[in-house]
């Protein structure tokens, strides 16, 4: 955890202590929604937790709920940044498919992330809104990114399908199955060398049937 950067003078934190003391508080209601539930967590125990005053944690997360969402926020930047360095970092597209696909799978087996999307089930009919929200905002970056990385080859010629997004979708689809086993069916998680020859022949399966010479799909009437 990191150390609060010393105030300014008069009193008054800095920026960057205003910024640590936020990131504490997140990081602290993150550990015990996770452990406790969202409903079980009082801002009373995260404000100890933290050490800090309730009407100083008041004053940055107005209700649990604006807290909830700081946690949910934090979550998917961590998620999210690394896909978007593989996607502007260019390279052949496997390697990258590759790289995208080991980040994915790897991130949605840890325990911790399963725990949060537990929680999220958990909570959605209380704020359909805010889980609902969140979670498909992650959703949607992580298409978008990765419909990045397949139009580039779709526009080049390499690709034969017409729709990225599409593409990207059915591709991500394919890499979290293992981890939607796990996470919802109680299926033994992919470890080692099996997760990644999983993603080895999920890409090859995909580019496969992507590249310019498959058989394209059949039109209906």
């Amino acid at each position: 955890m990191k150390t609060p950067a010393k105030r300014a003078t008069g009193g008054r934190p800095t920026r960057e202590a205003a910024e640590l003391l936020a990131e504490r508080i997140i990081d602290v209601a993150t550990e015990l929604m996770l452990q406790h539930g969202y409903s079980q967590t009082s801002i009373e125990a995260v404000a100890s937790a933290a050490g800090v005053a309730k009407r100083t944690l008041y004053s940055r997360f107005p209700e649990k709920r604006d807290l909830f969402a700081a946690v949910l926020q934090r979550r998917r930047e961590q998620f999210l940044a690394p896909v978007a360095k593989i996607s502007n970092a260019g390279g052949p597209i496997q390697d990258r498919l590759e790289q995208v696909g080991m980040h994915v799978l790897e991130w949605a087996l840890k325990a911790d992330t399963i725990a949060l999307r537990r929680l999220i089930v958990a909570e959605i009919g209380r704020f359909p809104e805010l889980s609902g929200a969140m979670l498909n905002n992650s959703r949607v970056n992580l298409i978008k990114l990765v419909a990045e990385i397949l139009e580039k080859e779709r526009v080049s010629g390499v690709f034969v399908f017409t729709d990225a997004t599409f593409a990207a979708l059915q591709f991500l689809n394919m890499i979290m199955a293992p981890a939607d086993m796990h996470a919802h069916y109680g299926a033994g998680a992919i470890r080692g060398k099996k997760k990644r020859d999983y993603i080895v022949s999920v890409v090859d399966l995909f580019l496969n049937g992507c590249r310019a010479g498959a058989r394209p799909p059949a039109k209906r009437a």
